[in-house]
């Protein structure tokens, strides 16, 4: 029976440049996604009663953007170790990066922080 041999891994590295290019991508949209708005608003009075409603599509696009393309980025980490090296703990501290800003785009959307509410 021949024997099966199979290459090492190679080494994993610091270097921001061997992250997978759509989790340093995902951090990218996050932070553009600051210069972007596309926000809807209503605002009625019925019998005194103030109602205000707002919501920024532009906020949860750029948030379901982000998510997506970490769970991406950690895929293709996970399944293709040679070509993106990056360290494990140097790629769970963007992919944690990523969810604060998804957290932060979220509550944008629906008017927690910057709303006309």
């Amino acid at each position: 029976m021949p024997r099966t041999t199979t290459a090492p891994l190679p080494t994993q590295t610091t270097r921001v440049t061997d992250l997978p290019k759509a989790l340093s991508g995902a951090v990218v949209v996050g932070l553009l996604g600051f210069l972007f708005s596309f926000h809807e608003y209503t605002v009625s009075t019925l019998s005194g009663v103030y109602t205000c409603f707002y919501l920024d599509i532009g906020a949860l696009g750029v948030a379901a953007l982000v998510a997506i393309l970490t769970v991406v980025g950690l895929i293709r980490r996970a399944s293709d170790p040679w070509t993106n090296r990056a360290r494990w703990w140097l790629v769970w501290a963007v992919a944690g990066l990523n969810a604060v800003l998804v957290v932060i785009h979220v509550l944008r959307g629906v008017g927690v922080i910057g709303g006309l509410c």
